[in-house]
C-alpha cells in the first residue's frame, strides 16, 4: 500500500472485481464511482482518458441508475457517484458531470461542496465550444 491507499494498478483490479460482483446494486455502484478517484492520478490534467474498463463501465451503470432513482432516496448517492467518476474520464464525459452537478445543486443548493465541480465542468465545455466554433471549417 502507499500511503492510506492501494497501489492505482491494484486499486483497478479491486475496483473492477467489485464492479462485475455488484454491477447493478445502488447501494454499491454510488460509492464504487467515488472511489474511481483514488485508481487514477489527477494531477495528470492533460493525460488520456483512462482505458480500464471499470471507469466507463461505473459511468454508464450510474448514468441509467441515477436516471431510474430521480426522486428517490437514492439519487443523490448516484449522483455523487457518478459526477466523480465522470471527472475522472478526462474531459470526455464534461456533460454528464455538468447534468449530474447541477441535479446535486437542485436537491441541496445549499451544500456550497456541490457548486465546486460545477465550475471546472462548464468552464471546460464552454471552453471546448468556444475553440470548436473558432476551428471547424465553414459551412458552403
Amino acid at each position: 500500500m502507499q500511503g492510506p491507499h492501494l497501489p492505482i494498478e491494484k486499486a483497478l483490479r479491486v475496483l473492477a472485481e467489485v464492479y462485475g460482483a455488484h454491477g447493478q446494486n445502488q447501494a454499491v455502484v454510488g460509492p464504487l464511482g467515488e472511489a474511481l478517484e483514488q485508481a487514477r492520478d489527477i494531477d495528470l490534467l492533460n493525460a488520456p482518458a483512462p482505458e480500464h474498463p471499470p471507469f466507463l463501465d461505473v459511468v454508464n451503470a450510474l448514468t441509467e441508475l441515477s436516471e431510474a432513482a430521480r426522486g428517490h432516496e437514492a439519487e443523490t448517492a448516484l449522483l455523487m457517484g457518478l459526477s466523480t467518476a465522470a471527472r475522472m474520464m478526462a474531459r470526455q464525459k464534461d456533460e454528464v458531470v455538468e447534468r449530474s452537478c447541477r441535479r446535486l445543486i437542485e436537491l441541496d443548493p445549499n451544500d456550497s461542496g456541490r457548486y465546486c465541480n460545477l465550475g471546472p465542468a462548464s468552464r471546460h465545455a464552454d471552453a471546448f465550444a468556444r475553440a470548436w466554433r473558432r476551428t471547424k471549417p465553414p459551412r458552403n
